[in-house]
């Protein structure tokens, strides 16, 4: 369902939620602070809080007080205040000459030194406080900044109005010079990297621009502004005017990651790429509002509430043109080469393959503000004003005696890019040390198979329940006794979970094709599902297209995809760097990643991520273990690097987490000491980084994984195991089965299927997928 919700409305709903999980009855609360000043901002390199007043009317702040965690009783330290004013640390506000009141809906900000300063709801300054009205104490790393309701004797904790809580390194919250700690929509303290002193929070953490693509065409209209032409607008999401003077927009021929480095004064030169600021373009865009560029001459600014602005009628238009397969990014600067750093957003790739190029009425758009947000298709396009929202969880509204203040238009995340992305994700990777081992089922019975290795998970593929698919990579007994010696095969179950076993509904044979080791899912639409299998000997991806399973009824379907059949546009060809070492050249595991990227790797000697472009089907190698040397593989467990620290000494399967940006990875050996592995599952980002990891895995042979979310794991491998874990974050673990449940065959006399990970000290009588009775 699509809901349009008045920005206005939205951003009372945010605030107000802000609000109401902090401040009791407190009208004035701690917004936004700082521990390293910039050069750039009001208080000229130093530290700064700012207080936000969240009533529509004036509110005292005379006789509150700010002081740091030296002042704070649930530390175990009890100040005297006026001692902490005395020693020039604490600051009284309303004394002196600092205010004594914050305007409606407006902000205080308070520099470390002699500064403060007043805003109004629109960001605009009120008043200056340039002598006698700063703080003392410095915001430094583990420190606490305090608002009492008073400076008067010993603190108590009922003069506790607000607090940030404290912010360190271990706790991952340490804001960096570039980046505040403020509030979020959620209420709670967490670093943004855009400071807004002055203005509403931005509306998500990750985002490091005030000026963010909010929506493309690739197809005019005659009946908007650009009269036929394509167009991109452009967001402001803070609530004061932003500059966007010297930026540039280009299509991706200027996409440093896609392999290409252009000379983006030679793009200008060309008449494609635009640079904002110059000539008749528009040097800014106002409070909360938008800048629709068309392509040829036009341009228009828009406030918040969709009236236009300005109008730029001559000279100020792109060049470029927003084809199918484009990729439209915004830069901070025009000037030489392009490189990574430039990249202020983009919109990622669109095409047909990828289900999101719009038609001639429709729209490429950011979907909602939430942290997965993406580009998606619009059926309505919405030029100059927001974006419709779908299915955005908006908190309740604060009641009419506590109106909430104006805060800008919540801004998407940038979507999902191969690295180097435009921002660094503020969603962390998948935890997997905190998974344990909850199941095991054996399909050899019911599916003859003995080698499974890839795996996805169909959502919905079972009727109203989940289906999961693996592929078989080598023929079964049955079909070689036929003369198929070569067949492979896939097979569908349903989802299985500890109360319900997984049941067999589909077996596809797959003619032609050459021992299929990956598997991953790359969409679901209402007739059919379409997958990505690796073929290891021929260094292939190959997409196939299977149809919808029904609701399982016991009855076992049989079906078939011919490689014949398979049209060219649906292979890709892998390319691997040439490596005289090299002694395993086949591919294994595959990902998809939305932006329009396959991701594969090859299992050992050397273990080697590669990334596949789905539209220019570049191969390009993200990263890679130690090559292989005369004495073997050489690790350095110092190494920040998962293949290069020994994590593993090979890599099965994998899948990709687009919310993060990250890898997990299953791997079914170890290195020699057996101090890491047998099997394991570990992270890591998109330039080879450990995440997290590893994690002890149960089973023979691990050859692939696939999250069903972000706290539900199964792993499958040979002959023909699945296992599910689960994270302890998540919630209680299914009960132990009795002694005689066959999970892998049963476990002897004095031993029980296990429920925990394999430890190396299990006892040597029982096997490895049991433990001692207790």
């Amino acid at each position: 369902m699509t809901t349009t919700v008045p920005v206005s409305l939205l951003l009372m709903f945010l605030n107000a939620a802000v609000g109401m999980r902090r401040l009791s009855s407190s009208a004035v609360l701690i917004n936004e602070v700082t521990n390293q000043g910039s050069e750039t901002d009001l208080c000229a390199g130093e530290d700064w809080v700012e207080l936000v007043n969240v009533v529509g009317a004036p509110s005292s702040v005379a006789g509150m007080a700010l002081d740091d965690s030296s002042s704070s009783p649930d530390l175990g330290i009890v100040s005297d205040l006026p001692a902490e004013v005395a020693a020039g640390k604490a600051l009284v506000l309303g004394q002196g000459s600092c205010p004594a009141e914050i305007p409606a809906n407006g902000y205080l900000v308070v520099c470390k030194g002699e500064k403060a300063f007043t805003f109004d709801a629109a960001g605009a300054v009120v008043a200056s406080y340039l002598e006698g009205c700063g703080f003392g104490f410095g915001n430094g790393n583990s420190d606490d900044v305090v608002l009492f309701s008073s400076a008067e004797g010993n603190v108590t904790a009922d003069m506790i109005v607000d607090r940030t809580g404290v912010w360190n390194d271990a706790l991952g919250n340490n804001p960096t010079a570039a980046q505040s700690l403020g509030r979020n929509g959620a209420g709670e303290f967490a670093v943004f990297n855009l400071r807004t002193p002055g203005a509403p929070n931005a509306p998500a953490t990750w985002i490091s621009s005030a000026v963010l693509i909010n929506e493309v065409t690739n197809q005019g209209s005659e009946t908007d502004l650009c009269a036929g032409e394509d167009w991109v607008e452009l967001v402001n999401v803070v609530g004061a005017p932003s500059s966007v003077a010297g930026m540039a927009l280009d299509d991706s021929s200027s996409s440093p990651d896609l392999g290409i480095v252009s000379d983006l004064p030679a793009e200008v030169a060309a008449g494609k790429a635009l640079v904002l600021g110059q000539g008749s373009c528009p040097a800014e865009i106002p409070a909360n509002g938008y800048l629709v560029v068309c392509k040829g001459e036009k341009a228009f600014t828009f406030d918040a509430a969709g009236a236009v602005v300005a109008s730029y009628l001559e000279g100020c238009g792109f060049g470029f043109g927003n084809g199918n397969s484009d990729d439209v990014v915004l830069f901070s600067s025009a000037e030489g080469n392009v490189t990574a750093d430039m990249i202020v957003d983009r919109t990622g790739v669109w095409n047909d393959a990828l289900g999101n190029n719009p038609t001639a009425a429709q729209s490429l758009g950011r979907i909602n503000w939430a942290e997965s947000a993406v580009f998606v298709v619009f059926d309505e396009r919405t030029l100059g004003v927001a974006n419709p929202f779908v299915d955005l969880d908006v908190p309740s509204p604060a009641p009419p005696s506590l109106p909430s203040p104006p805060s800008p238009p919540p801004a998407p995340k940038a979507p999902p890019n191969p690295p180097p992305p435009p921002f660094h994700p503020t969603t962390p990777a998948v935890d997997v040390s905190t998974f344990e081992f909850v199941e095991q089922w054996d399909l050899s019975e019911s599916s003859k198979a003995e080698d499974l290795s890839g795996v996805a998970i169909i959502p919905g593929g079972a009727g109203d329940i989940d289906s999961i698919i693996f592929c078989n990579n080598n023929p079964l007994n049955s079909d070689v006794a036929k003369g198929d010696e070569k067949l492979v095969r896939l097979f569908e179950y349903t989802l299985p979970t500890p109360s319900s076993p997984p049941k067999l509904m589909r077996m596809v044979r797959m003619d032609g094709f050459d021992d299929v080791e990956g598997l991953a899912l790359v969409e679901k639409t209402s007739t059919g599902v379409r997958l990505v299998v690796t073929e290891e000997g021929r260094l292939n991806l190959v997409l196939i297209t299977l149809p919808l399973m029904g609701a399982a009824d016991g009855v076992v379907v049989e079906a078939t995809v011919d490689y014949a059949a398979v049209p060219p546009e649906d292979m890709y060809a892998v390319s691997l760097v040439d490596d005289a070492k090299s002694t395993n050249r086949g591919l294994e595991g595959v990902a998809y990643d939305p932006a329009g990227f396959f991701y594969t790797l090859t299992e050992e000697l050397p273990m080697r991520v590669l990334r596949v472009d789905m539209r220019t089907r570049e191969t390009v190698l993200l990263f890679s273990g130690p090559p292989r040397l005369a004495s073997g593989e050489v690790f350095d467990t110092t190494s920040d690097q998962a293949l290069l620290s020994g994590v593993a000494t090979d890599i099965a399967g994998m899948t990709y987490d687009y919310k993060s940006r990250s890898l997990i990875f299953v791997s079914h050996e170890g290195i020699d000491d057996g101090s890491i592995g047998p099997a394991t599952v570990f992270t890591s980002d998109l330039s080879g980084k450990l995440l997290s990891g590893p994690l002890k895995l149960q089973g023979a042979q691990p050859e692939g994984i696939v999250m069903k979310d972000a706290s539900t794991m199964y792993i499958i491998g040979e002959p023909a195991e699945v296992q599910m874990y689960v994270s302890k974050k998540a919630g209680v673990l299914a009960s132990p089965p009795p002694p005689s449940s066959p999970l892998r065959g049963d476990c002897p006399p004095g031993c029980l299927a296990t429920r925990r990970l394999l430890f190396a000290s299990r006892p040597k009588e029982c096997p490895a997928h049991c433990e001692p009775v207790p």
